[in-house]
Order: structure tokens, then C-alpha cells, then sequence
């Protein structure tokens, strides 16, 4: 049996200007996970990951057996341990509680209440202290650079010529934010995206994860009509330099001359055009050479097809 002390005030929370309703005022810290991949065990993992943090290390998430019910994990004396928060409609609206007798209005005061007030049970007193960090999975991406500067980025992507090559690094001018920085229309331009407790923000647009923020801007234009299309580091400039295509990984020298060869793509391409050729990473392209007309274009022969 849980027991529960004095409720906590009220906190108003702004983003873009406009007040946050107060049933969403979970969304932005960083104790929240949200639907968590892989549930209980995932929430396990990361709570042992971070027990150093030590007793009353917690988090949130969406409860994997109760559709609208989250579930509130925590650190303690060595073992993590799980209790579902409830909701329940009354004539005042929806009411979240731990205890039956003790309802809060929000998710976010149910929280904040235990994090300055003990949960009690027959068997212990714990007081929530450290959110344990949401998981960085963009962290190891191609595309992700955690100490890129501006000019760094500007400088790398000058050397790879084409609409779509992107990266992603932490922005300089504003804390806990980041910038995608890509080309268009043969220039170079920079969009911040702002990172708010477990949300990334982009114009008026939220998602849970910078993956999930690239991933939608690999399949819808971000300006205009470019996509991200080609992720940047050093590895693949040095690789590429200006050229699209490699020989078994490496681009070809600029030789109109040269004899036809085999290649390795390095990225998926879809055709736009009827005389385009689709093709998938690590796709063999056979019999390609470069054609004179110039535009950085090539011809060769995949899938049954030739161009």
C-alpha cells in the first residue's frame, strides 16, 4: 500500500510562444519516454544502466499492458521496480493516482509531487530523484556529428557536390539544440532544431527522436524540393570527393576517356526521371562511364536495365 503527503504547486510551461495545456506538460521533461521501445525490459536496462545515479533514480513510460495507463519505474537498493499510474475520469476530468486516495490532475504534478515528497509502501520510503536521460539514438549515426562546428560543416559539405547531402550537429548559439546543415540548390544552409525535455521541434513540428526527425525528411522535402538523401562525414567525402559512384567503394577520377568499369553505390537512389536508374545500397552497376555531357551524370547498367 502506497502513501502520499501535501500536493505540489502548479507549474506553467511556454514553448513558441503559447501556453502548454497542462495535460501535456509531461512531454517535455526528460523523465518522460513515452511509448519506450521494448517496454519493461527496455526501462530495466536503462534504469541499471543508470542505477550509479543511486536510489530514486526513475522514469515514465506508456504502460505496455493498460491502454492510457503509463507506468512509473525506479531505482531501489539495488532492483528496479515498476508501479502503474492510473487514470480515472471524475465530474472535474481525468485524475492520475499511485494511491487511490490521492489524485493529481496531471501526470507532470503526480511526478513533481514525489520528487519533493516520499512514495510510501509497507515495506519502503523513496523520493524520486535523478530522470534517467532519454536514449540518444542518433548518437553512431552516419550523420551525426557531436563536435562539428558551422564552419566545419559548411567545409565538408563544399567538397561533396549534390542536392540532399546533409549532417547533423549540435547547434552553436543555442544550448541543447541542434542544426542540420545541407545542401540545396547548389548552397549550403543550416535549420535548427530545437530539443525541449524529450521532444525535438522543428518549425511547429514535434518528434520524439532525431532519427525519427531525419528519417521523415529522408521521404518528405525539408526545403523546397530536396530531401536528405545522402548522410555526410569524412569518411564518405574522402570516398565520393565529387563523384557519385565508386569502383568497389571508390569514386572514380574525373576521365571522360576512361574505360567502363564496375562500381559499388554507396547510397540507395530513386529515379526521378525515365532515363534514371534506380538502385540500393551496395548495389554492383556495371559497365559505367562517365557521360560527356558533363552534370556529374554517369551511365551503366543495373537490374536488367541500361542507361
Amino acid at each position: 500500500m502506497l502513501s502520499s503527503d501535501s500536493l505540489p504547486p502548479y507549474r506553467p510551461t511556454h514553448r513558441e510562444g503559447s501556453l502548454i495545456g497542462t495535460e501535456e506538460l509531461h512531454l517535455d521533461e526528460k523523465w518522460f519516454h513515452g511509448k519506450l521501445a521494448g517496454g519493461r525490459n527496455q526501462a530495466e536496462a536503462l534504469l541499471h544502466r543508470y542505477s550509479h545515479l543511486g536510489n530514486g533514480t526513475f522514469l515514465v513510460r506508456d504502460s505496455d499492458t493498460f491502454v492510457g495507463d503509463y507506468s512509473l519505474s525506479f531505482w531501489r537498493e539495488g532492483r528496479v521496480n515498476h508501479c502503474r499510474i492510473k487514470q480515472k475520469q471524475e465530474r472535474t476530468g481525468t485524475k492520475y493516482h499511485l494511491i487511490d486516495s490521492v489524485t493529481f490532475d496531471t501526470l507532470y504534478g503526480l511526478i513533481t509531487h514525489y520528487q519533493s515528497h516520499p512514495l510510501r509502501s509497507q515495506e519502503f520510503a523513496i523520493q524520486l530523484t535523478e530522470p534517467v536521460p532519454q536514449p540518444n539514438s542518433h548518437e553512431g549515426k552516419d550523420w551525426y556529428h557531436s563536435n562539428m562546428t558551422r564552419v566545419q560543416a559548411e567545409d565538408m559539405l563544399k567538397r561533396l557536390r549534390y542536392d540532399g547531402a546533409f549532417l547533423v550537429r549540435p547547434s552553436e548559439k543555442e544550448e541543447n539544440s541542434f542544426s542540420i546543415s545541407f545542401r540545396a540548390e547548389n548552397k549550403i544552409k543550416h535549420c535548427r532544431i530545437k530539443h525541449e525535455g524529450r521532444l525535438y521541434i522543428i518549425g511547429n513540428i514535434q518528434y520524439e527522436s532525431l532519427v525519427e526527425l531525419i528519417s521523415f525528411y529522408e521521404k518528405h522535402p525539408l526545403y523546397r524540393k530536396v530531401k536528405l538523401k545522402y548522410p555526410t562525414n569524412e569518411e564518405i567525402v574522402r570516398r565520393i570527393g565529387s563523384e557519385p559512384l565508386g569502383s568497389e567503394g571508390n569514386y572514380m577520377d574525373h576521365n571522360p576517356n576512361a574505360q567502363p568499369v564496375t562500381v559499388k553505390a554507396l547510397y540507395d537512389y530513386k529515379a526521378e526521371r525515365g532515363d534514371e536508374l534506380s538502385f540500393c545500397k551496395h548495389a554492383i552497376i556495371t559497365n559505367v562511364i562517365r557521360l560527356e555531357s558533363g552534370g556529374g551524370w554517369w551511365r551503366g547498367d543495373y537490374g536488367g536495365k541500361k542507361q
